[in-house]
């Protein structure tokens, strides 16, 4: 209970803090918590191309061993001065020892924008190495219409993890594309 309690007061507190695209969710542990902060860079997003840079932030609370949920915020500054942010709530659920099925409900916001979309799609993963593991997560939705993502988890500790991975998203929106390289760290607790 008191991991749930500070799981949640630190999901307000990265909220409040509008910090997501994070890695996505590979382990179910029944009342584990796990927080994510990470650096996008590289980024083209829409006609502001070039090297646009931002920061992921995010809150992962498996619920028991099938399913787990997670909040995130991703920020990405453009070169027109506007900024760019998604806040989202997922649910996942595992399906497969490698596999997870999830749904989001995502807010899109810019300077002339502001749109809600939701978006189902799947999550395989699996161990490359010793404490090394490969990801690829695929959706498809409304407004947030398409996403990749494929990276690289690495376990420094049990409880420390650093992340390295490539995403593209398409949108229905003023800004239609976001593409980069994000690292990250996450910990779990």
């Amino acid at each position: 209970m008191k991991k749930i309690l500070l799981a949640t007061a630190m999901a307000v507190s990265v909220a409040g803090l509008s910090f997501a695209a994070t890695a996505p969710v590979t382990d179910f542990d029944s009342d584990t918590a796990n927080v994510q902060l990470g650096y996008a860079f590289m980024q083209k997003a829409g006609e502001n191309s070039g090297h646009l840079n931002g920061y992921t932030a995010g809150l992962q609370l498996g619920v028991n061993d099938k399913v787990a949920v997670e909040f995130n915020h991703n920020h990405i500054g453009l070169n027109n001065g506007r900024d760019w942010n998604t806040n989202a709530l997922s649910g996942y659920y595992a399906v497969h020892n490698n596999a997870n099925l999830y749904g989001t409900a995502m807010h899109m916001n810019d300077a002339d924008d502001h749109k809600w979309g939701y978006q189902v799609g799947v999550v395989g993963y699996m161990p490359i190495a010793e404490s090394l593991e490969g990801y690829l997560k695929a959706g498809v939705g409304h407004n947030f219409k398409n996403t990749m993502q494929l990276g690289v988890k690495y376990g420094l500790t049990p409880a420390l993890t650093v992340n390295a991975y490539y995403e593209h998203d398409s949108f229905d929106d003023s800004v239609d594309h976001v593409n980069g390289f994000y690292t990250g760290v996450g910990y779990s607790f």
